[in-house]
């Protein structure tokens, strides 16, 4: 029978540096093995010269004569993979993998691709560290030995991380649809955790990844007694365990923790809560520090939401960064939570505490109850709270701020919430979805009262509980608990690309007796219906604040004993809105 030739595309790699992751009985007999040494440059060249070119009946590599490198941006890349090569292949296969609890980590990978096709080629996303010492490893496929090392390949270099995305060509000729392959390897895992490499749950070397189909495997975890090891959408285990029919395609991440790593256990609220932080991060000054924002963070929270959580809280810093575009990670339901310490721990308790914030505000919303994308902005709510609660928030506020207004007027919220759960972002859709809701649940703060608005936040937590909420039910909970009607406000906030646009009209100054009399027209151009704070401060360096509700306009008055100096509208920056400064009659305006 004459053999139909498949183009196939493998990509295969250390560890992905990018992003807030059964029981597989692996055979005895195996055409892989690893050695018990670690590994070095000649182990790698050893293995690599001695792959074959083919396997009579079953497939045959074609490499080319002299491999090249093609430059290429992430971008193109991505549209590389999802686009010109978008698989319709299934992987399944057993996972096993050995901790030895400090320096290294040996696996073994067999597997199954199946619908291979020459339409859709073979995927497997790789990329590597520069320093190859780190790794040994061995890639067999239909029981040949796989050189990729000959093969033409896309690269992609990231600037100063020693990382790099490789997509390897490799053209091979078969009779089948599916292929059955194996993969060995050994890695030098105190080099990830010092150098703050993340690390898959595939090899955890590899991420099988690109295939719009739900891939599973089953894997088997050895730890010895003292580590532990974290693996998002599956648990934290203290001992071995294996686990069938995990979705690689969802839970990729996959974290060892041992003898590399200081361990604090801590209790807030009834809640326990296990923090470790590589040796190389931690430092004694600034623990006590990060321990009252932590301990201190989830006293407010449950005092505020009135809601306990189930799980122990499992808190774990990194050396690197955990993503492109984010500092921490949270897999709320399962209490696990992964934060980037790339600058130190005087960093991260000093200039970064409200990554803490932030990712202990998923515990409840993403973990307790989920409301999809918009639990980003309940957690930026949430974390603006605590950013008041020990003084930093005007140090936050200014670029979120900014960020809000330079993308308001592209896409609203609604919007933004449906283009994100379908996978797209940008900068806009992510100052929607992070800040502009934010401060629209702050400004609903302002409306129903922070009584009123807290008691929302308890039912609605208990509402959706261990399920899916989405805007329309946020809007009924917060309705029936207020006895208002608020389609007005989530009109204006989540659905308009509008912001609050204030200016002072009309204003006089008359005096008599050592007494002021100030009046003025506020109106907001934009026509939304909201309360607004109004300060006065006078020439002795005193204030007086009232609260005015606007629709459209406003007249406003004050009595003061001292000349007034400067009006500051939204001085507590309820809400995001145009800020400006200018004079009226020679009293300084200030639109926070």
């Amino acid at each position: 029978m004459k053999k139909a030739p498949i183009l196939a595309l493998m990509l295969i790699a250390v560890v992905l540096v990018s992003a807030c992751l059964g029981e597989g009985n692996t055979p005895a007999s195996s055409t892989t093995s690893v050695t018990s040494s670690s590994p070095t440059e000649s182990s790698i060249t050893s293995v690599t010269s001695s792959y074959m070119e083919g396997h009579e009946g079953s497939v045959e590599f074609l490499y080319p004569e002299k491999p090249r490198a093609f430059e290429i941006t992430i971008e193109q890349l991505y549209t590389l993979i999802t686009q010109k090569y978008r698989p319709s292949y299934s992987i399944d296969g057993n996972l096993s993998v050995s901790f030895d609890g400090e320096h290294y980590v040996t696996g073994n990978f067999s597997f199954v691709v199946r619908n291979v096709s020459r339409q859709n080629p073979l995927f497997v996303f790789v990329a590597y560290p520069n320093n190859r010492r780190v790794l040994w490893l061995n890639l067999t496929i239909e029981d040949v030995l796989v050189n990729l090392s000959r093969a033409h390949y896309y690269v992609r270099t990231l600037s100063g991380t020693g990382w790099a995305y490789r997509v390897y060509f490799l053209n091979f000729t078969s009779s089948k649809e599916t292929l059955r392959g194996r993969l060995a390897y050994k890695l030098d895992y105190g080099y990830f955790v010092s150098n703050g490499i993340i690390q898959y749950i595939m090899s955890p070397i590899t991420q099988w990844f690109i295939s719009p189909l739900d891939d599973v495997l089953n894997v088997t975890l050895y730890v010895p007694n003292g580590s532990m090891v974290f693996v998002p959408y599956e648990g934290v285990f203290n001992s071995s365990v294996s686990l069938e029919n995990v979705n690689f395609s969802r839970s990729n991440y996959i974290f060892f923790i041992g003898g590399l790593y200081v361990r604090k256990d801590l209790t807030a609220s009834n809640i326990s809560v296990h923090v470790f932080i590589p040796k190389a991060c931690y430092r004694d000054l600034y623990w006590p520090t990060a321990e009252m924002y932590i301990t201190g963070t989830l006293t407010y929270y449950y005092k505020w939401l009135n809601v306990t959580l189930v799980n122990d809280v499992y808190i774990l810093l990194r050396l690197g960064s955990v993503g492109r575009d984010f500092k921490g990670l949270t897999w709320g339901r399962y209490g696990l939570i992964v934060i980037d310490c790339v600058g130190g721990m005087s960093k991260l308790v000093n200039s970064d505490i409200n990554i803490f914030y932030h990712e202990l505000a998923h515990l409840w919303f993403g973990g307790y109850a989920n409301f999809g994308r918009l639990n980003e902005g309940f957690a930026t709510y949430l974390e603006w709270r605590m950013l008041d609660v020990f003084g930093h928030r005007k140090y936050f506020f200014q670029k979120v701020e900014e960020e809000v207004i330079r993308y308001h007027s592209r896409i609203n919220i609604a919007s933004a919430l449906d283009l994100r759960s379908r996978g797209y972002s940008d900068p806009a859709v992510t100052a929607m979805i992070y800040n502009k809701a934010a401060f629209a649940f702050r400004s609903l703060e302002l409306v129903m009262g922070r009584e009123t608005f807290d008691r929302a936040l308890e039912d609605l937590l208990r509402d959706c509980q261990g399920t899916y909420c989405d805007l329309t039910t946020v809007q009924v909970v917060f309705e029936n608990v207020s006895g208002q009607d608020l389609g007005w406000f989530f009109e204006e906030w989540f659905n308009s690309t509008k912001l609050p646009d204030y200016k002072i009209e009309n204003l006089t100054l008359s005096s008599e007796s050592g007494s002021y009399s100030l009046t003025f027209t506020i109106t907001d151009t934009s026509n939304f219906i909201m309360p607004l704070e109004i300060r006065t401060v006078t020439e002795d360096g005193r204030f007086i604040d009232k609260t005015v509700w606007v629709n459209g306009s406003a007249e406003v008055s004050f009595k003061l004993d001292a000349k007034p100096m400067r009006i500051i509208l939204d001085p507590n920056e309820w809400m995001v809105n145009e800020n400006k400064e200018y004079d009226v009659n020679g009293i300084k305006v200030i639109v926070e």
